[in-house]
């Protein structure tokens, strides 16, 4: 079981993040296929699970460190960007990129040069940041 410090910081996460990242969708963009705001933060969160997943390599027992919520940071980011986005058609993905870079600036910060906030994979030989 997760501690209580830990689970508030993922929650804030969720909390700070969400809500805007939703907003823009709606306003922005377009979907593949229509969705529910609920639909969407639950496959966030199934999302999330599955990258802080023990057999994933991640321990999130014990003490909550700087490298826990580093690479925490990063697992959240990679599965808003994918629960949110997802389902994004891919015309979408000019305006959601920038979007996306700028919120998570100083919290999950992707890589500069080519390519989308969904041509990154997370690695967990560098603490789970993107590459």
């Amino acid at each position: 079981m997760y501690q209580s410090e830990l689970l508030d910081f993922i929650y804030e996460l969720f909390e700070r993040f969400l809500e805007p990242m939703l907003a823009f969708l709606r306003a922005n963009c377009s979907e593949a296929i229509p969705s529910s705001d609920i639909n969407l933060v639950t496959s966030v969160a199934q999302i999330f699970t599955a990258l802080t997943h023990p057999s994933k390599g991640m321990v999130l027992t014990g003490e909550v460190d700087d490298s826990t919520k580093y690479a925490i940071q990063y697992a959240f980011a990679f599965a808003a960007v994918w629960g949110i986005g997802g389902n994004m058609n891919s015309g979408s993905w000019d305006k959601w990129d920038p979007f996306v870079r700028d919120l998570f600036e100083g919290t999950a910060n992707y890589p500069g040069g080519s390519g989308t906030v969904f041509d990154y994979y997370q690695d967990p030989k560098k603490n789970y940041s993107f590459s």
